[in-house]
């Protein structure tokens, strides 16, 4: 956090903390400090719109104060801190997510911290879980501590982003005996312009350290899709990436994707056409039922992932010039489409004459990358697919809310992604519609036809071989999808919805138990 917390670390007597505590308490009151923890199934995934805990989000904000330079990089890490909680007399053990911010002030490293936070499945809260900090001089950690960890010490977990905005509302962050921290919903609907772009729809949280009032409160301003973006107006967003720190370790991958704006599964097949120098082009791109399995190290774990094998047949002036065949599955946890590699063919007269531009994760340095995020977010950078000598694809998305005319029709709410590459060919303009994919490319190539046998159905999809498709109408009642193996013990799917043409959807691991699903309502 930006706010410093060197009193965190004094050593203050126990009857100096009670009497502190019991200055507070009347204070403390107004804040809602009850949570139905023990009623709660949580999730170090997702998040919610304005506090994101995928691993690789990572968020750069820079400033000036009292004259000194700062630089913070928050990042939700690829790890998970076991959080060991008292419910009903018993001990539960809570999954929360690592998020690190580093501190860097006039270019020398003074603080790392480590926060824990994880999402109510049932009520979309983030709930904040703990923190420990490494503080350095020259280079040289020079002190550790361990400010609170909820189940230790009487430390109780508190809301640090709540899923329902209510301007007014007052909760605590954390309680904890070094820790008392109080958070009130200032204003929404805001729009922020920061170094790295403007953002609309910002909520903003006033921040109150009930152990130390003297110092006032901080006021945060988060955007949906990204996070913070202002920190008190001293520290602004000056950079946003995504997928910095590899494939998300705990995520399911299926071999499908349910994403508005890059969807796949069998036979789905997209035809864009256009010229260019006076060369007609036809490109076809067809989801192929064919499964890739790409052995992949995630956090020193080995695991086979079935991808889903996408063709692209390139023909210029009806003449084959490549065909490539691209990997691609969707992580569940985090709604990400990730890309494992392709294989190139190119062509001259019928006859390969080549295959540049082809690569595998984990062969010869080569990494995965997205190749389209669960929540498009303006602004958001991200790396497609590195591959020493052969890619290296950096996206940036540019715009959202679009509305386009191609050849097949026109589109709304479409979103533009830029993708540049470092090894000498020009940027790429995509753009993608929802519920089709791909509609223009670099506004030469352009959607003339669509052709998905699931679309006349209507139904749900299922994969025998892969994984089952879920969906079901949008309501007013916040139903929630339950599963049970007997029809006695129902439980959370920790799978986080996506809306697709007035529908959630869901895609669930099949497994070779049988399983039950229900909508319940909370």
């Amino acid at each position: 956090m930006f706010v410093r917390e060197e009193a965190h670390i004094t050593m203050i007597p126990v009857l100096r903390i009670a009497a502190m505590l019991l200055v507070v308490q009347a204070a403390a009151q107004e804040f809602t400090a009850q949570f139905p923890i023990d009623e709660m199934h949580f999730l170090a995934f997702g998040g919610q719109p304005h506090f994101i805990l995928n691993p690789g989000h990572r968020l750069v904000l820079e400033g000036e104060d009292a004259g000194e330079q700062i630089v913070l990089t928050v990042t939700a890490l690829n790890q998970t801190k076991q959080i060991t909680l008292q419910s009903g007399g018993k001990p539960r053990v809570v999954l929360a997510r690592v998020v690190e911010e580093r501190e860097v002030i006039n270019g020398e490293l003074t603080e790392v911290g480590r926060f824990w936070y994880a999402r109510s499945i049932e009520t979309s809260d983030v709930y904040f879980f703990g923190e420990e900090v490494d503080f350095y001089f020259n280079g040289e950690i020079v002190g550790q501590t361990k400010l609170w960890e909820a189940g230790v010490g009487g430390a109780l977990p508190g809301i640090i982003m709540p899923r329902t905005f209510l301007l007014g509302a007052r909760y605590h962050q954390n309680q904890a005996v070094a820790a008392l921290d109080g958070a009130e919903n200032v204003a929404m609907g805001l729009t922020m312009t920061v170094p790295v772009g403007t953002y609309s729809n910002c909520v903003q949280i006033a921040e109150t350290d009930m152990l130390r009032p003297e110092t006032g409160t901080t006021i945060k301003t988060y955007a949906p899709g990204v996070g913070l973006v202002n920190d008190h107006d001293t520290l602004l967003l000056t950079d946003f990436r995504l997928g910095t720190v590899g494939l998300p370790a705990g995520c399911a991958f299926a071999p499908f994707s349910n994403h508005p704006f890059f969807p796949f599964s069998p036979g789905r097949r997209l035809m864009l056409e256009g010229t260019e120098g006076g060369t007609n082009t036809v490109l076809t791109i067809m989801a192929l039922n064919e499964i890739r399995t790409v052995p992949v190290t995630i956090v020193g774990e080995a695991k086979n992932i079935p991808t889903r094998v996408i063709e692209e047949r390139k023909t210029a002036n009806g003449e084959l010039v490549e065909v490539s065949r691209k990997f691609l599955a969707q992580c569940l946890e985090t709604g990400d489409v990730h890309f494992f590699g392709k294989e190139v063919d190119r062509y001259e007269g019928g006859v390969i004459v080549g295959h540049e531009g082809s690569w595998l994760t984990d062969v010869d340095g080569a990494e995965a990358g997205i190749i389209m995020p669960a929540n498009f977010a303006v602004g958001a950078r991200y790396f497609q697919e590195t591959a020493l000598g052969v890619a290296n694809d950096l996206a940036s998305n540019s715009a959202s809310g679009l509305t386009v005319t191609v050849p097949a029709g026109t589109f709304t709410n479409c979103v533009r992604i830029m993708v540049t590459t470092s090894l000498g060919t020009n940027a790429r303009e995509m753009t993608c519609a929802p519920g089709i994919g791909l509609i223009s490319d670099h506004n030469v190539l352009r959607l003339t036809s669509v052709t998905d046998p699931n679309i006349a159905t209507g139904a749900p999809v299922l994969s025998i071989q892969d994984a089952v498709l879920l969906s079901w109408p949008f309501t007013d009642n916040s139903f929630r999808l339950q599963s049970s193996s007997d029809l006695q013990s129902w439980v959370p799917v920790l799978q986080i919805p996506v809306p697709v043409d007035g529908r959630n959807q869901i895609s669930v691991p099949r497994d070779k138990t049988r399983n039950y699903f229900r909508l319940a309502v909370p």
